[in-house]
């Protein structure tokens, strides 16, 4: 009980073997002294022998009935355990000596396997949680797809909706279009067969050989069935200008567009039943077309009405003068008489000579003007069109040029062509003097790009003799180079030679000296000449290197 007071860190050994190690706590007779922990011997603190299999290391091996704890209680009795095991270790003294031999000494370990409990629950607390929350995450993701993929397919079926729409709105519009445009068709062919038989009875001519001044009754009944004939053309002329703008005026009114545009109009389409989509746009436009067609009825009518009031007069009038000549006048009346009529009858036949050459100018005038290429049905509206094409080209001069034509917007079209005429003189003369300038910077411009080639052919052979003479000049710096390094290696020799010279003088002037010193005692002997050679040829291969050194330098 010496080490309950300190953690269990230290209190505890390490375990250098994964098998149990089993060894009996035999307990001292007396209280040994005080040691350190460090002092202390390994081994386990426990004497319940478990059965020796092998563990893994992280957990002494024990009975198993030692930790068979409920999970769900395991923090109280570890809790309980630890609070026992502090109020024990409180109250036990430290005059304690010997435990009974029957009593397990568990306390300690019980702390210790308590403590790995707690942290292993905590642990599995830990991975619960974490495996929580992993399934939540997924049960989200899935949740998440399933109302997209729900989205996507509503989308689908929406997108389908709207083009099953799109092609029912464009085949309805499109049958409709057909319907309209054929009945548009009819109208305009109806149109152009009245303009044809009016423009026939319009041009008619009258054999003025065959009209006999001596028949006045023939003359006459001419005069009458011309009147009608010019009656029949009055009415159909009146149709055709009634039934034009009529139609003009009330047009079949089209809801708006649904669908998209087609990419051509299907006029070519052959003659197709009117289609049930539209029956109730037919029936909508049903009381607008009876009232358009009750009106022109109406007007016609109302024309006819006076026709037939005009032929009744022309008629009466006949009639009169056919009563008159059938039962003659009075002799002295009958002189006077004929006069008169006589001349109505001239005055007559030169009105509609004079009428017939006037529609022949008129017809030759509108010829004419049909052959400059306006637009227009007749001369009216060709001069129209005329008249709106010199509008259009002064205020398209007027854009081009601003500020600089004196002449007003509103003035006559012969002026507006003067005007034309001499700006295209000036702009074909400016344009002239632009070809010619235009010439002359194109020659220019060739002598030039000839003297540039020159230039430039020049410039060329002076870089290659500039390249060539760089590369001379590397060759004499690679020279002068090469020529240093001998330099510097024979003043090296030099300098080695002088060097060996000054080395040798010292032994020659020794010797010198023994010599000198020789002599005195001994008999004089003629010195060997070999060190003066050596010494003369260092000094003739000195001044050779100096030689050389000047001569490269």
């Amino acid at each position: 009980m010496k080490d309950l007071d300190l953690p269990i860190a230290l209190r505890r050994g390490r375990r250098c073997s994964s098998r149990i190690i089993i060894k009996s706590e035999e307990r001292p007779a007396v209280s040994a002294a005080p040691r350190t922990p460090h002092g202390r011997k390994k081994g386990v603190r426990y004497s319940d022998t478990g059965p020796s299999v092998a563990s893994s290391g992280l957990t002494p091996m024990v009975r198993r009935t030692c930790i068979a704890t409920p999970k769900g209680r395991r923090l109280v009795d570890s809790i309980r355990s630890a609070g026992g095991s502090r109020l024990a270790s409180s109250t036990t003294t430290q005059g304690s000596t010997q435990r009974a031999d029957n009593q397990p000494a568990c306390l300690d370990l019980r702390q210790t396997v308590d403590g790995r409990i707690e942290r292993r629950m905590r642990r599995n607390g830990l991975r619960d949680m974490l495996y929580k929350i992993e399934q939540e995450k997924r049960r989200k993701e899935q949740s998440a797809r399933a109302q997209i993929a729900m989205l996507e397919a509503e989308i689908t079926a929406r997108d389908a909706e709207i083009y099953e729409l799109q092609n029912a709105t464009a085949i309805v519009d499109t049958d409709r279009i057909w319907d309209l445009e054929q009945q548009i068709g009819e109208l305009k062919d109806e149109l152009a067969t009245r303009r044809s038989l009016a423009k026939e009875d319009a041009t008619q001519r009258y054999s003025w050989a065959k009209a006999s001044n001596d028949a006045l009754t023939e003359g006459l009944m001419d005069l009458a069935r011309d009147g009608d004939h010019c009656g029949d053309t009055a009415v159909l002329q009146s149709q055709a200008s009634t039934s034009t703008p009529s139609r003009a005026r009330s047009p079949f009114l089209t809801p708006p567009s649904t669908s998209p545009p087609m990419p051509a109009s299907p006029c070519s389409r052959g003659v197709s039943p009117t289609a049930a989509s539209h029956a109730d746009i037919q029936a909508h436009f049903l009381d607008s077309d009876t009232k358009r067609l009750e009106e022109e009825i109406a007007s016609l009518r109302f024309k006819v009405h006076k026709l037939t009031t005009s032929l009744d007069s022309y008629n009466a009038l006949g009639a009169r003068i056919s009563d008159a000549l059938s039962n003659g006048p009075p002799e002295g009346a009958r002189a006077e008489a004929f006069f008169p009529l006589e001349a109505i009858e001239d005055q007559v036949q030169l009105l509609l000579q004079t009428m017939s050459d006037r529609a022949a100018a008129v017809t030759h005038l509108t010829a004419a003007i049909g052959e400059l290429g306006f637009p227009g049905s007749d001369a009216g509206e060709m001069i129209s069109s005329l008249a709106s094409g010199f509008r259009a080209a002064r205020l398209e001069l007027e854009y081009l040029t601003p500020g600089e034509i004196t002449l007003p917007l509103a003035s006559r079209g012969a002026e507006v062509l003067d005007l034309l005429l001499a700006r295209l003189r000036a702009w074909a003369r400016k344009a002239k003097e632009d070809e010619d300038s235009i010439d002359e910077y194109h020659a220019i411009e060739q002598s030039l790009r000839r003297q540039l080639d020159s230039r430039t052919s020049v410039t060329e052979e002076l870089n290659g003799k500039i390249a060539e003479a760089y590369r001379m000049l590397d060759g004499k710096g690679n020279r002068i180079r090469e020529l240093e390094v001998g330099n510097d290696r024979l003043k090296g020799a030099a300098d080695g030679y002088v060097r060996d010279i000054a080395e040798l003088e010292q032994p020659v002037e020794r010797v010198e000296s023994e010599h000198r010193e020789s002599t005195g005692s001994r008999p004089r002997t003629p010195p060997s000449p070999s060190w003066r050679l050596r010494w003369r040829r260092a000094v003739a291969q000195t001044a050779e290197l100096r030689d050389e050194i000047d001569s490269g330098q």
